[in-house]
């Protein structure tokens, strides 16, 4: 979660526009969006890294503004052609970690809403970038109550957000 943690501190203090990931493949494990043997020309393993930089290259579009998540383990970013708006959440913590997000400052938040997580303790690719149906949705007071899963980051897309 090393490199959610660096991207999110980037979009929130350095106000970066593109972001670019120079070592996709790599013999040694944990460089790398993917572990590979160059000699042989193949993909051995898929690291982490690729699960997590899916969470903002998936969701934070092209044209989509980056706006203050209010915090260091949130990164929003919001589409007003789309009315769309991207929450990236960390929880590096090794306890489960409750947040709360205030829209009120939106004039709607009409939804739906829509989750995806990925953890860092799970071995297996099972738990990598899912999607969870049902993960969440938005009270009347416009707020969003989530519940980070220890070593975790989760993306919430929110459509109809004004």
């Amino acid at each position: 979660l090393d490199l959610a943690s660096n991207l999110n501190l980037d979009f929130r203090w350095l106000h970066n526009t593109a972001y670019v990931y120079w070592q996709m493949i790599d013999e040694a494990s944990g460089w790398g969006m993917l572990q590979g043997n160059m000699e042989q020309a193949s993909i051995e393993k898929i690291n982490n890294k690729h699960y997590v930089f899916a969470h903002y290259t998936r969701h934070i579009l092209p044209g989509f503004k980056i706006i203050d998540g209010g915090d260091d383990i949130t990164v929003a970013a919001y589409d007003g052609k789309t009315n769309k708006l991207v929450l990236v959440l960390l929880n590096k913590n090794s306890s489960e970690r409750k947040v709360t997000i205030d829209l009120s400052k939106f004039s709607s938040t009409a939804g739906p809403c829509a989750r995806w997580r990925t953890s860092a303790t799970t071995p297996s690719h099972s738990d990598k970038y899912v999607r969870d149906e049902g993960g969440c949705s938005i009270t009347p007071k416009r707020t969003l109550e989530q519940l980070l899963t220890p070593e975790s980051i989760v993306t919430l897309e929110i459509h109809g957000v004004l």
